[in-house]
């Protein structure tokens, strides 16, 4: 199965996605009349932080229901990355009373945001480094926590919205809303940029940094709901590349993710800043699928059809299809076929389907343990081989029958003495050498 990238041709449409003056998610401490920030990584679920503000009220780890009252406070998690699921923290936090939770980074390092698909937890989550975490504790319940950011497309939550175009992206270089999630093996990375896509209609689609300037890393996942999208990265249900094409330097360092979509399909794509902090261009677009010509053809040349019809059947088709006789042994079935669909078929001699033993190297196998050979049409017309019937490959001839020889080389050699050269005469054959 060949699989064609095109690049597609649109008009240029360039955007520079600006942010807002707090690029990053910040947690505001607010001590009398003075005021520090401290840059937070938001979390992958639950909803975006805003006008949320409370007094502080720490616990230890929040894995287990949380005894300190924490109405209308922030609460402050010191374990905040260790011992349970961070929706199970929120959660609890919730439950407490809690208008917004911070979670700390007890093994040190940057913020890195929280994953859980946790529809339940509806107040907003942050991450914090253990030293920021440490100020905020050593203030003490008498101050009080605010919030301000993110700017747009540096979180999840406020991921901007694109259409069909090229553009200039934001420099992933602020904000701590990278994805890290080691099982699924997404680690190094601390920021990112966040897009949100709704495929238009049915066909192919093209999201590539190619020529954008920079060495990138692309992350997607179908969906535009935060929690969906933290389940799935942690589950490792995310579609990637890192290194596909060049960026603008001779390397191959651009991202490219490109392939079919159904219309109407929900996109969250994430740009990481795993090699380079650098703004970058990039492009999107969905080109939408057309009927393509599609020749799937069969060699019987070694079956014996006793008369019988040569068929074939599939995913397309309600019934057996008569295939048209090409008057050599094989047979084919012509037909047009939307781009984009994948064909499972087999072929059959008089309703009876082929041996599919064979067919490990060009077919697929459904829940019920059926076989199918497999066929994907892309942005071209398909034509098959001949294959042989039960068989991924061309037809071998077979002798099974002396009385009846097949004829491999037909040469009239009558009339040639003994120990001529033929070499020149046929063109099968060559001098022996005696010796």
């Amino acid at each position: 199965m060949t699989t064609l990238y095109t690049r597609i041709a649109t008009a240029v449409l360039f955007c520079f996605l600006g942010i807002s003056a707090f690029a990053q998610t910040q947690v505001v401490l607010t001590d009398g009349t003075a005021t520090t920030s401290f840059a937070a990584a938001p979390a992958i679920f639950g909803p975006a932080v805003g006008a949320e503000s409370g007094t502080i009220v720490s616990t230890a780890d929040a894995c287990s229901t949380v005894t300190e009252d924490m109405t209308d406070a922030v609460a402050v998690v010191v374990d905040g990355d260790t011992g349970c699921d961070p929706s199970v923290k929120a959660l609890n936090a919730q439950g407490a009373g809690a208008v917004a939770v911070i979670l700390c980074n007890s093994t040190g390092g940057s913020p890195v945001s929280p994953l859980a698909n946790a529809p339940t937890v509806t107040i907003p989550v942050v991450a914090l480094d253990s030293t920021s975490c440490a100020a905020l504790i050593i203030a003490g319940a008498t101050n009080t926590i605010s919030f301000a950011g993110p700017g747009a497309g540096y979180s999840c939550q406020s991921a901007i919205t694109l259409t069909d175009g090229d553009y200039t992206a934001i420099a992933p270089d602020a904000g701590f809303a990278a994805i890290v999630a080691p099982s699924s093996g997404i680690e190094g990375d601390e920021h990112a940029i966040w897009y949100k896509y709704t495929v238009p209609e049915t066909g192919f689609l093209d999201i590539n940094s190619c020529g954008g300037g920079a060495d990138t890393r692309l992350l997607i996942v179908p969906s535009d709901d935060c929690n969906t999208v933290g389940g799935a990265f942690l589950n490792a249900a995310y579609i990637g590349n890192d290194d596909a094409c060049d960026p603008g330097d001779g390397t191959e360092f651009a991202s490219r993710v490109a392939g079919f979509i159904d219309g109407g399909t929900e996109l969250t794509i994430v740009w990481q800043d795993r090699w380079s902090n650098d703004a970058f261009d990039f492009s999107i677009s969905t080109t939408p699928s057309t009927l393509q010509a599609v020749s799937l053809t069969v060699d019987v040349s070694n079956e014996d059809l006793m008369g019988q019809p040569v068929q074939i059947g599939g995913n397309f088709t309600d019934s057996l299809i008569t295939l048209t006789d090409n008057g050599d042994g094989t047979y084919t079935y012509n037909d047009s076929i939307l781009g984009g669909t994948e064909l499972l078929y087999n072929f059959y001699i008089g309703g009876v389907i082929e041996p599919t033993a064979n067919l490990a190297g060009c077919s697929t196998t459904d829940d019920g343990g059926n076989v199918f050979r497999e066929v994907f049409v892309g942005l071209e017309s398909i034509s098959t081989p001949a294959f042989c019937f039960g068989s991924c490959n061309t037809c071998t001839i077979v002798v099974d029958d002396c009385a009846d020889p097949v004829t491999l080389i037909d040469e009239d050699y009558s009339g040639i003495p003994l120990g001529t050269d033929v070499s020149t005469l046929f063109d099968f054959w060559e001098a022996w050498d005696a010796n």
